[in-house]
């Protein structure tokens, strides 16, 4: 894992002058290295900070090929190289290092930019072609790796890094904030790709190329995830069979490692299918696999219980982390806002935070479950979201007037049914977007200016045109496949695998996600939906193979996500805090209501009258929190 940078121009400019400082926001994501490659006309300036995993003396980056005509700096792991390597060597290239790096520059050589499409693993480059004064960016095919960059249509300039936190050291991009932006952070806690934060920023999308040429930008698709069911997966023997086959290799090619590598254990299937693959792996080499989990204790969240139990099944050396040391003060608050580089609203994002932070004196490699959820639709929202579909039974004018009755309502089942029958007016891609709604609109309309939120929402009907473009119309698989669909082109990289990558890289932790290989993307896309449960049993084919590997699992348990106990993380000093830190003030500068929010606030602090919306208030709060405090520390305007 690595921080990558870079700035090109058809004449030279000031901005590079700050690729130093974009270098220094990205150290943590590098902390072992630092390099920077530049043209001797001033046009061109790459920079990366390395994180050594691979051939740890070599290696060094930015990279070139020998006689200096193609140079990249590039982020990630490619865990099909030493295939391609063979492959190029066959072919008469020469190699100087033993790592993944210099097979991209060769690969490179020999396949243009079309070479992208062999490659299985987690990364994110740019690639300068000295020859034709191009530079290609791109991602992994769903995203795990992050690249940003801002090109000025005017100049033709256009800057890369791995984060916005790295573009904003650069003066070259103004800093105002883009409104698209807070739109979609105030609905899904999370920015939706390609858009970016600030205007003129943008993310490059998962399988993606953009390449630079002459000051212009053109963007073309190499990968698209799609669902495209095979008949002979719909028998659940052969779907064991080959899932089992294709997790098995896919964890076994991301073992390779010159660091110490370990595992990520919840209580779930996802984590436990992973370590115990790797386990497997281990003890054929004599070796076994060290595990990890987070204990709370707040009994919601805490899992350790069930993953001290299956840490025994499979064998593995595990460790139990203290969830409840994190103080919420200004200091980590600054902290953290920088390790995320941007807001969002994930408040599991801490926990996260805090397991790679006490992993990371033990291991630099962990492998993650990420993904799981996503390919065997294993959310508990989604088959909700199928209850609410089912209210299509009812007159329309029925599930109209239940809605408007139980408005406001406190109690669970009253909340959950207006809940159902007013998402059950709304088409098929309108209610999986509703259903990420994080704010009431009857609170978020008084909490924004007028002209503000009319703005932002110019159609509360069919918000968000790009993500029901996402979700499509479910031609092959009907509503399981949008609800797939939205959960794999956005859910995934827009939330889980940016959590992941920003707090692993905010320790100098690099975390490999088996689930999103090649081949396993490539199974998600053509396991029949229906195939996905079976009875009661959710998260098929997966949790036959997950029960062979640790019994434990085969004992009922309530399914939690990796949470954090955010309500009682800041009940006794957010109002405090709040006034103090003066976030009011500054909310108020991009568009909010200053007594709205401070009603809010005081609303959050006075006696808890009903738990659920409180915990959602929380949430709420806590967002507009990393808003302000990221407004301010970057000086960004609306």
């Amino acid at each position: 894992m690595c921080g990558i940078c870079g700035w090109i121009g058809t004449a030279p400019s000031l901005a590079t002058g700050d690729i130093g400082g974009m270098l220094g926001a990205l150290h943590s994501r590098g902390p072992d290295d630092c390099g920077i490659w530049s043209e001797a006309d001033g046009r061109v300036v790459l920079g990366h900070t390395r994180l050594s995993i691979i051939d740890l003396a070599g290696s060094k980056q930015p990279m070139t090929n020998e006689d200096e005509t193609v140079i990249v700096t590039y982020n990630g792991e490619i865990y099909n190289f030493p295939g391609l390597r063979q492959l190029l060597l066959a072919r008469g290239h020469r190699f100087k290092t033993r790592g993944d790096t210099e097979v991209l520059v060769h690969l490179y050589e020999e396949y243009g930019a079309e070479m992208v499409r062999l490659l299985d693993g987690m990364f994110a480059f740019g690639l300068y072609d000295r020859r034709r004064r191009t530079l290609l960016l791109t991602r992994d095919r769903i995203g795990i790796k992050p690249l940003y960059y801002w090109h000025d249509s005017g100049s033709g300039d256009l800057l890369f890094a791995s984060d916005t936190g790295a573009l904003v050291r650069n003066g070259a991009v103004p800093r105002f904030l883009d409104p698209r932006a807070l739109a979609q952070y105030l609905h899904f806690g999370f920015l939706v790709h390609p858009q970016g934060w600030l205007r003129g920023v943008h993310q490059v999308e998962p399988g993606e190329i953009v390449e630079w040429e002459d000051g212009r930008v053109r963007h073309r698709r190499y990968y698209q995830w799609e669902y495209q069911p095979r008949v002979e997966l719909q028998n659940h023997g052969a779907a064991v069979h080959e899932l089992r086959d294709r997790l098995a290799d896919s964890v076994g090619t991301q073992l390779e490692a010159d660091v110490p590598l370990g595992s990520f254990l919840s209580g779930g299937l996802d984590s436990a299918s992973v370590t115990g693959f790797a386990q497997e792996a281990r003890r054929r080499s004599g070796g076994s696999i060290q595990s990890f989990t987070v204990r709370f204790g707040t009994p919601d969240f805490d899992e350790s219980g069930r993953a001290r139990a299956t840490a025994h099944d499979l064998g593995t050396y595990h460790q139990e982390i203290d969830g409840q040391q994190l103080r919420f003060d200004r200091q980590f608050m600054d902290r953290f806002i920088d390790a995320l580089g941007e807001p969002f609203g994930d408040t599991s994002a801490l926990a996260v935070y805090l397991l790679c932070l006490a992993a990371r004196p033990h291991v630099k490699v962990a492998l993650s479950g990420d993904g799981g959820d996503e390919l065997f639709f294993g959310y508990t929202g989604m088959r909700k979201q199928q209850w609410a579909r089912r209210f299509n039974f009812l007159p329309r004018s029925l599930r109209r007037m239940v809605g408007a009755a139980t408005a406001g309502r406190s109690g669970t089942v009253g909340r959950r049914l207006g809940k159902y029958a007013r998402l059950s007016l709304l088409d098929a891609p309108g209610l999986i977007i509703d259903w990420s709604r994080r704010w009431e609109w009857a609170v978020l309309g008084p909490l924004l200016a007028d002209t503000v939120f009319d703005d932002l929402f110019p159609d509360l009907d069919q918000p968000f045109p790009e993500v029901r473009a996402m979700i499509g119309n479910g031609d092959r698989g009907g509503f399981l496949e949008q609800q797939g669909r939205f959960h794999m082109l956005v859910d995934l990289p827009c939330d889980n695998l940016q959590k992941v990558d920003r707090m692993s890289m905010a320790h100098g932790l690099e975390v490999r996600v088996p689930m999103l290989s090649n081949v396993m993307l490539e199974f998600a896309g053509h396991l029949p939906v229906s195939m996905r449960k079976r009875g009661q049993r959710t998260k098929e084919p997966l949790r036959t193979i997950a029960e062979t590997l640790a019994p434990t699992l085969a004992r009922p348990a309530a399914k939690r996500g990796f949470g954090f106990p955010i309500e009682a993380w800041l009940r006794d000093d957010l109002a405090r805090h709040w006034r103090e830190w003066e976030l009011t003030s500054r909310l108020a500068e991009i568009g909010f209501v200053t007594t709205e929010v401070d009603r809010l606030v005081e609303q959050y602090s006075g006696p808890v009258q009903d738990e659920y919306r409180t915990r959602a208030l929380a949430g709420g709060l806590f967002d507009l929190m990393l808003l302000a405090l990221w407004t301010e520390r970057q000086g960004i305007r609306l």
